[in-house]
C-alpha cells in the first residue's frame, strides 16, 4: 500500500504540472488571439494544427489517437480563448 500511495502522489504531482502548463498555454492563446484580431488573421488554422499534431505524434511514444484526442480538446479550448480575448 505504501508504494501505491507514493506512485499516486507522483501522478498527482504530474497532473498539477499539466494543469499549470495548460494555464500557461491558454494565457499565450489569449495573447495570440489579440494579435490575430489586430492583424485580421483567422483564429482557425487547421493546417497548423494538423502539422503540429503530426510532429508531436512522430516524436512521442504515445498512441497517435490518444494524442489526437487530447490535442483536439486543447486546440478547441485555445480557439475559444482566442475568440474571447
Amino acid at each position: 500500500m505504501r508504494r501505491f500511495n507514493l506512485i499516486r502522489k507522483k501522478i498527482n504531482s504530474i497532473d498539477r504540472k499539466v494543469v499549470n502548463l495548460l494555464e500557461k498555454r491558454m494565457s499565450l492563446a489569449r495573447k495570440l488571439g489579440r494579435i490575430k484580431k489586430e492583424s485580421g488573421e483567422d483564429i482557425e488554422d487547421t493546417a497548423y494544427e494538423r502539422e503540429h499534431l503530426d510532429e508531436l505524434a512522430q516524436k512521442s511514444s504515445l498512441r497517435p489517437i490518444f494524442l489526437r484526442g487530447i490535442f483536439n480538446e486543447i486546440f478547441s479550448e485555445s480557439k475559444k480563448t482566442q475568440r474571447w480575448s
